[in-house]
């Protein structure tokens, strides 16, 4: 006689926990959102200058001096 298969119980991720289901507009509000999300920088941009921030962090906090070597910082642009 055979015994039942037994399958272990898996906990369903939470990644996938609210996927879309048959939503066929799913790309479009994700489009709209990311354009939201676009024209919020760039007005960000219209108003904040990040160069003259970047400049004013670097003669605020100097970088340590790179001679020995190693991986070079990100320019703060």
């Amino acid at each position: 006689m055979m015994s039942p298969m037994i399958t272990p119980r898996i906990k369903p991720s939470s990644f996938w926990r609210h996927q879309p289901g048959a939503d066929l507009f799913v790309q479009d509000q994700r489009q709209a959102k990311l354009g939201g999300f676009i024209a919020n920088l760039a007005a960000m941009d219209e108003l904040i200058d990040f160069a003259a921030i970047a400049a004013r962090v670097d003669t605020a906090c100097p970088r340590a001096d790179r001679s020995k070597g190693g991986r070079p910082p990100y320019p703060p642009r």
